[in-house]
């Protein structure tokens, strides 16, 4: 049975993350205010799913989320990503932002594309990589709360 619970500090995760090659920084919650996030542990206590929620500059973003490939399809993403949603609706978030490297999950959860000119300055590097539409293609998404 997969445990999900509630993290005040990015350190229980910030392997999980790395292992699943997102684009975090080491010091990227320091440069970002984490505001909360979940971690998914299995029976043996590994863990094997997290969610991150950061603000910067007044904007609510999941600044990383992932699940071990084993666990995927599982639902564990989709949880705790409402639970990040909720918090941000409570701590009076009118949207939230994110770079989606799995577009089509966030689809499934109501997120729609962020045109390039409309994306809040300084929240991402993505649009000034040099790598950006030519060997990576994340998405840009946001979610009306």
């Amino acid at each position: 049975m997969v445990k999900i619970t509630p993290i005040t500090d990015p350190a229980p995760v910030m392997e999980l993350f790395m292992r699943s090659n997102l684009e975090i920084e080491e010091d990227e919650f320091e440069r970002r205010v984490f505001l909360k996030g979940y971690k998914a542990e299995n029976e043996e206590g590994v863990v094997i799913g997290g969610c991150a929620l950061t603000e910067v500059d007044g904007h609510y973003i999941i600044n990383g989320i992932a699940v071990d490939p084993e666990y995927r399809k599982t639902h564990i993403a989709s949880d705790m990503l409402a639970r990040c949603l909720e918090d941000a609706r409570q701590m009076g978030a009118k949207e939230i932002i994110l770079v989606a490297r799995a577009p089509g999950f966030f689809r499934k959860n109501k997120f729609i594309n962020v045109p390039d000119g409309e994306v809040p300055e300084g929240l991402f590097d993505c649009l000034s990589c040099p790598q950006y539409q030519k060997e990576c293609f994340p998405e840009i998404m946001r979610l009306p709360l």
